[in-house]
């Protein structure tokens, strides 16, 4: 049988419920904490691209070889097959998609 408290209004309060609502607080803090940083590392990520008239679709292949990210799009919304020109040494992740976002009207 389980251990139980019993206060003045007659609760009772398990403390396998405490327990696991500990656990499940302590989980969610900590995925709370760690998670931006994961996030801010993929940002910092340098990027070197020198890629002349080259698909757009191309390019976002090439960053997500460098970052490790997977781009998602619509392709009826975004011309992929339209040509750009980029070049960025070692540039931020975000430096590069605002580049190219702010040269061709995308956003992200």
């Amino acid at each position: 049988m389980p251990k139980t408290l019993q206060t003045k209004n007659r609760r009772v309060f398990r403390f396998q419920d405490v327990l696991s609502r500990s656990y499940i607080s302590l989980f969610a803090i900590l995925l709370l904490t760690l998670f931006p940083a994961f996030a801010a590392n993929g940002q910092n990520t340098r990027i070197n691209l020198d890629l002349k008239s080259t698909p757009l679709s191309e390019v976002l292949q090439k960053i997500e070889e460098q970052c490790n990210y997977t781009f998602v799009y619509n392709a009826s919304s975004i011309d992929v097959s339209q040509k750009v020109t980029v070049n960025y040494n070692n540039n931020t992740l975000t430096e590069v998609l605002s580049g190219i976002g702010k040269r061709h009207s995308y956003g992200y």
